[in-house]
């Protein structure tokens, strides 16, 4: 008969042990999942504080007419004006040195990615030419058409220290080295194809940028790699997967890995006295000129 009681006794003090446990684990996830959802809200709510907070601008004191400008990774802006004057300036508006040769003609554009290697092209006397970070220069003028090169209308120097030219009328894209060896010459076959910009990439290769057909990505060999039908007259900036660009008041960016496109609306952070004709996104500010031609320098306030 003991033994009998002893049987049934032992069954019930596990399950009520069981009911025990169960309650409290239950209380613990939901104590949990209201304090994880406390601190989401709270997170969300500062993240949004912080994207609806007016960026502080500043006029560096610049007089002359801007044409264009680029910016580095260190955030050192290259200015461009219309006498084709480049000035280096850094991101307190600090002037850093100034570089021009008349009797090369217009400077057609620049490139910064290697600050220690800026490339100065000029389309119209067919001359790259290569400066230091103290915009000193380190190269003799290399002469396109002395080489043969003709009617080049867009230029690059590229993260693997490759220069990359593009010919229209045969639409060719030829490949040098720093010295101007050439490494290759290929020959495309897009129709429509009248890319207005060359810009380099972070994984070396280049891009072609093209206000009808779009985007045309290539690698550093000059191998055609991809396409994307991203349509704007908007210059792009292209950083690891991101692609980014002004237009419309709206600065836009699309994640080609993620395949997903964010929208800002300017206006909500820029003070409505910038009018802004172009800009560029840097780590920690947004730079650009307003449609006077004035340079502007933004940073969070906060």
């Amino acid at each position: 008969m003991m033994l009998n009681v002893n049987i049934r006794i032992i069954p019930k003090r596990k399950y009520f042990i069981f009911i025990f446990a169960y309650y409290w684990i239950m209380m613990i996830f939901k104590l949990l999942k209201t304090t994880l959802f406390t601190v989401l809200v709270w997170a969300s709510t500062c993240l949004y504080a912080q994207d609806s907070t007016l960026l502080v601008c500043n006029y560096p004191d610049f007089d002359a007419s801007i044409s264009f400008f680029d910016v580095d990774q260190s955030e050192n802006i290259y200015i461009v004006d219309q006498s084709s004057t480049l000035t280096k300036m850094d991101i307190q508006g600090n002037l850093k040195g100034s570089f021009n040769y008349a009797l090369y003609g217009t400077l057609t554009s620049i490139s910064v990615l290697n600050p220690m290697k800026i490339m100065l092209f000029y389309k119209e006397s067919g001359i790259l030419l290569f400066l230091n970070d103290d915009l000193v220069p380190i190269t003799k003028p290399f002469e396109l058409l002395d080489k043969n090169y003709q009617n080049i209308t867009c230029a690059v120097f590229t993260g693997s220290d490759q220069i990359v030219l593009y010919e229209p009328y045969e639409s060719k894209i030829v490949i040098l080295d720093f010295n101007g060896n050439e490494i290759s010459k290929n020959q495309l076959s897009f129709e429509q194809f009248s890319p207005f910009t060359l810009i380099p990439n972070s994984s070396k290769g280049f891009v072609f940028q093209d206000s009808i057909n779009g985007l045309f990505f290539f690698n550093s060999f000059g191998s055609f790699e991809k396409q994307l039908f991203i349509l704007t007259p908007s210059t792009i900036q292209i950083s690891g997967d991101v692609v980014a660009y002004f237009e419309n008041g709206n600065w836009n960016e699309y994640n080609m890995k993620m395949l997903s496109q964010n929208q800002l609306e300017m206006q909500k952070l820029i003070p409505n006295t910038v009018n802004i004709q172009k800009i560029i996104k840097t780590k920690n500010h947004f730079i650009g000129i307003n449609v006077t031609g004035k340079l502007f320098i933004c940073e969070k306030n906060f």
